[in-house]
């Protein structure tokens, strides 16, 4: 245990001996007026979340509406979940899982828990039968995502982003690591929200949403300068997603609007608290930006997670914060400032959890002892002295950043589940998550991943084709075409719906599928299981699935490429229509079509 003697804070006033880029008043904080005050602190006043041009952003990810609306979606979506481990578990968890606003978007837990466990916030637990070794567990407390738009780096040691402090980290990225995504150049939001995916075992290929109307749609509007094969990836997911936690602002809190001209919003005891955070406290020397977080990183002496939780070693990296990443002997044990709104609404506070009020957390910087034997007294920040704050000035103190600094309408940001594509309940979509939010329906079915399958014709010798290693959403359609590219069947056949796949057979295959009349076409698994068929092809003409086992020959003119007829649910991964070409557009356009109707 190590206690530092008193260590002035020039902090008077609001222009001295702060890191704030936007302090430029010398206003006496425990002198001025109210409304003096009030003017000298607009430089934390949050923007509205709808006011993009007022947000900071990366220039290579502009904020628009569309981005955000979709990253809103993407950001709560279990669909997008494929796991690793069970496939039960499944399409279970979201980004939001461990950033939600019932938590101030953190996690209500002590540690972040994605695949492996169930229940929402503080009653979500370790799924019983889960591989422990398996477990989507971080192994330091998750971060708020809320005021994140501030910071340039994001992460407790600021790994993500390849901008601001991390210029000159090239060498920490490290390929085949989620740091390699700094090499995109983006910032941190982006560059976490693009990592992020792997780590949280999140696909957009896997999910088969590049099938979904729905999302293809929204991507189109979000990205329309995008080529249209390359809207749906897992960057521009990415980038989507961070446009929207960008929006993520805790404006309607009490201080902010006090800031706007209401001056009830804050209590006496609170504009108090308010003058000390400003003033004489010196909390705004590292919180200094319009979320009250920070850039800078700082060697506290806080408590890490203890060896034996899911993913915690007695060496993780993740206990030398700053260092731990740069390798850099100086920065070891050195945690990013965190924003510090709406810390309440977690019971977990500090890098390690450690602390579970506000209070807690301001009596320990006031006593400034460190309690974590790792960290040196050499190691400890400059900044990291005794407050010497009276009980009244504590209490008030802690009555601003409780209370003052806490928005009580965050649910404003996420979606209904009637809003997501796929219905999923919000944000977690496990058996006990979907009982206690109360969410409608049930889960929707698992994608099909076509990978291993092929489409085989048992009348034809060696007409086998393997479909390609995509995976269709509910509801998603494949065409394989026997020889031609897709410009050259939609010139023919009309035009697909962007959320159509489209193969050319010829391009893996010798000229398959040959339609001549009479073919009896099989979806079979990779062990040679038949998962749909026989599927009878018509001489020159076209053979329409109608019913599980009921199919309609029409004229080439009626053909629907791409287009399921409804009622077709239930037949799970299936051979919905075959075409057969007889006239002038000749026998290389003829085509199978695949649909998945769980």
């Amino acid at each position: 245990m190590h206690v530092r003697s008193w260590l002035p804070v020039a902090l008077v006033y609001l222009a001295a001996g702060c890191a704030s880029p936007y302090e430029s008043s010398s206003t006496n904080v425990d002198e001025a007026s109210v409304e003096a005050l009030r003017e000298a602190l607009q430089p934390y006043r949050l923007p509205d979340e709808d006011d993009l041009d007022a947000l900071p952003q990366d220039p290579r990810n502009p904020l628009t509406r569309e981005k955000v609306s979709l990253g809103r979606l993407l950001f709560h979506d279990a669909a997008l979940h494929v796991g690793t481990e069970l496939v039960e578990a499944r399409a279970t968890a979201s980004c939001a899982t461990c950033h939600h606003a019932v938590s101030g978007f953190q996690a209500g837990t002590r540690q972040g828990l994605g695949e492996g466990a169930e229940g929402f916030a503080a009653v979500r637990t370790l799924l019983a039968g889960f591989p422990s070794g398996a477990v989507d567990a971080q192994a330091i407390r998750t971060p708020s995502a809320l005021n994140a738009a501030w910071f340039e780096n994001v992460l407790w040691n600021g790994q993500f982003g390849a901008t601001g402090a991390n210029v000159g980290t090239d060498s920490s990225w490290l390929a085949g690591t989620p740091k390699a995504a700094n090499q995109l150049g983006f910032h941190g939001l982006e560059t976490q929200a693009i990592a992020g995916q792997d780590v949280h075992r999140v696909s957009i290929d896997a999910s088969g949403i590049a099938t979904d109307p729905q999302y293809v749609t929204l991507f189109a509007e979000a990205f329309p300068d995008v080529a249209e094969g390359q809207r749906v990836s897992r960057v521009h997911a990415g980038l989507a997603i961070a446009a929207y936690e960008r929006t993520l602002l805790a404006n309607r809190a009490p201080f902010q609007r006090w800031l706007r001209g209401d001056s009830g919003a804050l209590t006496q005891t609170q504009l108090k608290g308010a003058r000390l955070f400003f003033g004489r406290a010196g909390c705004v020397a590292c919180h200094n930006n319009p979320g009250l977080g920070g850039s800078s990183f700082h060697a506290l002496g806080m408590p890490d997670f203890e060896p034996g939780m899911p993913n915690v070693k007695p060496d993780s990296v993740e206990k030398l914060g700053r260092g731990g990443f740069t390798g850099r002997e100086s920065e070891r044990f050195a945690f990013k400032v965190p924003q510090l709104y709406n810390l309440s609404d977690s019971p977990f506070l500090g890098h390690g959890g450690s602390f579970h009020s506000v209070r807690d957390v301001i009596q320990y910087k006031n006593d400034a002892i460190s309690a974590n034997p790792l960290v040196e007294y050499a190691r400890l920040s400059p900044r990291f002295v005794p407050l010497e704050l009276s009980p009244e000035s504590l209490d008030a103190l802690v009555d601003f950043v409780e209370h003052g600094l806490s928005d009580p309408d965050l649910a404003r940001y996420e979606p209904r589940q009637d809003e997501l594509p796929f219905q999923t309940c919000v944000p977690n979509a496990d058996a006990v998550s979907w009982a206690q939010l109360g969410c409608s329906g049930s889960p929707p079915a698992a994608p099909a991943p076509l990978s291993g399958v092929a489409l085989e014709n048992h009348e034809v010798t060696d007409q086998r084709f393997a479909l390609p290693p995509i995976v269709l959403a509910p509801g998603g359609v494949l065409v394989v075409a026997r020889n031609a590219t897709r410009e050259e069947f939609e010139a023919a056949w009309g035009a697909l719906a962007p959320w159509v796949m489209f193969v050319s057979a010829s391009a893996v295959s010798s000229g398959a599928p040959i339609i001549n009349g009479g073919e009896l076409f099989y979806l079979v698994a990779e062990d040679g299981t038949e998962l749909d068929g026989p599927c009878v092809s018509a001489a020159g003409a076209v053979n329409q699935r109608v019913g599980p086992n009921q199919w309609k020959v029409v004229g080439k003119a009626s053909a629907t490429p791409g287009k399921v007829p409804v009622g077709l649910d239930g037949l799970g991964l299936a051979v919905t229509e075959v075409a057969d070409v007889k006239d002038s557009l000749g026998s290389r356009f003829e085509f199978v079509e695949i649909s998945y109707l769980p």
